[in-house]
């Protein structure tokens, strides 16, 4: 029931990938984890154990970690700039 409402309603905006309620789950635990708590995370997405929760919120640290990381890194802001001044990145 869920799934065709979901399959309907992505059909008539016409999209045309095949998307389900547990893309929608993903996408928004993917969001929210590291701004929320894992208990948050399993009532919102109705999960027994946190081992899901775990998961996301890894993920959400990873992910941090590498954006910190592209920011501060001087060879990462040296070819950024190099990019937008429209030449190729020193290899």
């Amino acid at each position: 029931m869920i799934h065709d409402l979901v399959r309907r309603t992505f059909e008539a905006a016409g999209a045309t990938a095949t998307i389900g309620p547990h893309d929608l789950r993903h996408t928004s635990a993917t969001h929210v984890a590291g701004a929320i708590s894992e208990a948050d995370m399993m009532a919102l997405y109705g999960w027994r154990d946190a081992d899901m929760a775990r998961r996301y919120t890894a993920q959400a640290r990873e992910r941090l970690a590498l954006e910190a990381h592209e920011r501060a890194s001087p060879l990462a802001n040296l070819l950024r700039a190099d990019n937008t001044k429209g030449r190729r990145p020193i290899s």
